[in-house]
């Protein structure tokens, strides 16, 4: 019998049929691989959600293991050479997989929704630093030399598309390359783990329209994300690392655009919540989202959203604005 907890259903797998279960695990390895291109990689952990949801641990794993086994054949069919081989299997099973998997134990015991996103996104990194140590020193490649090289290429395309269109100035372009070289320098640890921490966003965000996530209730929508205490201390000590040397610095800083990230998201997860709480309907929350979209360029919304978030612990801004019975027809 696969293990479950309080909220779900046991579930045996002789009982359900095991060809039953076979043909599932292999639609939700499939639709993972598919999903493995940007930008829909950002919804990748969704079917190891529902596949651990439907049948437990060993659902989860399957669906994992499946997956990766499916890139990897992709990749050797594009004839890739065997490093990056390993790799794409490495990042499918240590970056996404175990944290999902584990992430998906903690769903099912409904643990907070700020603390499930927490520990995915550091079993993810742990998972990245744990392939960049052994692919150094087994193969001596490094992937985060290569995710910096593609970024660098990828924007020096972007600047010759704009300078032979004629569409920006070129003393913005000399910026834009600036700005570039600076992010590939320094801070595409920090755009890797942003990228990560939306994935597993927008994945758990997924779960409670799940049938099998269903029974989550409203734990795991949007306005429901709180982070946890001890995150502040990550502001803080970021903030400090300004008077840091270097490597420390550069270290610090990274940590507090994690951190101001993440309490952007909190931040708008309480306007969410006011939303809900105001039952706006359908098109009052897509117009109120719409002109945070609007506002953003200026920074006048990220800074809100941003204060509001990182002062919800001491405030607590959602306190008079619960909803005691959730819609979930809401859009989150």
């Amino acid at each position: 019998m696969i293990e479950t907890t309080t909220g779900f259903e046991p579930v045996t797998v002789a009982r359900q049929g095991r060809g039953r279960f076979a043909r599932s695990i292999m639609l939700h390895s499939l639709l993972a691989a598919l999903l493995y291109v940007p930008p829909l990689q950002l919804f990748i952990p969704t079917p190891f959600f529902d596949a651990g949801l439907r049948w437990g641990r060993k659902g989860a794993w399957g669906a994992v293991l499946g997956a990766a086994a499916l890139l990897g054949l992709i990749a050797a069919m594009l004839r890739e050479p065997a490093t990056g081989i390993v790799t794409v299997v490495a990042s499918v099973i240590f970056e996404i997989g175990i944290p999902a998997v584990f992430a998906t134990e903690l769903i099912r015991k409904r643990v907070p929704f700020g603390t499930v996103l927490m520990f995915s996104i550091l079993s993810s990194v742990l998972g990245f630093l744990s392939i960049e140590l052994v692919m150094r020193s087994a193969f001596g490649i490094s992937p985060y030399a290569a995710v910096v090289r593609s970024f660098q290429e990828g924007s020096k395309e972007t600047v010759e598309f704009y300078r032979t269109s004629h569409l920006i100035p070129e003393e913005q372009l000399q910026t834009m390359q600036r700005l570039s070289t600076t992010i590939a320098t320094s801070y595409v640890g920090l755009m890797r783990v942003v990228i990560t921490a939306t994935m597993f966003l927008f994945s758990l965000v997924l779960v409670p329209r799940l049938p099998a996530g269903q029974v989550t209730g409203d734990t795991y929508l949007l306005r429901n994300l709180s982070l946890p205490d001890p995150l502040l201390f990550g502001f803080v000590l970021g903030g400090l690392s300004l008077l840091a040397p270097e490597p420390w610095r550069t270290i610090g800083l990274n940590v507090l655009g994690v951190v101001v990230f993440l309490y952007w998201l909190q931040g708008l997860a309480i306007f969410r919540a006011i939303l809900a709480r105001t039952k706006t309907g359908v098109f009052g929350t897509i117009f109120a989202f719409v002109m945070v979209a609007v506002l953003t360029p200026y920074l006048i919304a990220p800074f809100i959203l941003f204060l509001t978030g990182l002062f919800d612990p001491f405030f607590d801004f959602r306190h008079f604005n619960r909803k005691d019975d959730s819609d979930e027809s809401d859009i989150d």
